[in-house]
């Protein structure tokens, strides 16, 4: 009895799918990488001098590391929207995030929408056993363009 590609594909991880796709004359050869690269400066996707995306294979996640990120991510996001809100009543709060006058007045402002960061940015490392965070980016819409 032989199974069928696609039985057999079922039994793989979505990393070792996209392994067997590659082929080792054409993707995996460093010819095609540089040509990547070059097609990649050539249309402009680049940080600075560096091009968006190096790497040819995408990071791919389970869907028990994908739901991890997401609530650890959400109760993050949840924490600022309390303390925006927070600081936004609490004079002496406020004064901790030492805004001039100007920041002050615009931070004021009534979007009329419900959150105070409407694109902001974790940076985050996924480890087999933790999820560390380095940073959270709440004044850079920059994590719309890197969302993979």
């Amino acid at each position: 009895m032989t199974s069928s590609p696609q039985a057999s594909r079922a039994q793989q991880s979505q990393a070792d799918v996209w392994h067997s796709l590659l082929r080792a004359d054409v993707e995996l050869t460093p010819a095609f990488c540089a040509e990547l690269n070059a097609r990649m400066r050539s249309e402009r996707l680049t940080f600075g001098n560096r091009v968006h995306c190096p790497f040819l294979r995408p990071f791919f996640l389970t869907t028990q590391d994908e739901q991890r990120v997401r609530e650890v991510a959400e109760a993050i996001a949840r924490l600022g929207e309390r303390v925006v809100k927070q600081a936004l009543a609490d004079p002496q709060l406020l004064a901790q995030v030492a805004l001039n006058a100007e920041e002050e007045r615009l931070a004021r402002i009534n979007p009329r929408y419900a959150t105070s960061s409407t694109a902001s940015r974790l940076d985050a490392f996924l480890l087999p056993d933790s999820l560390q965070f380095a940073e959270y980016n709440a004044e850079s819409p920059a994590g719309l363009s890197y969302a993979e």
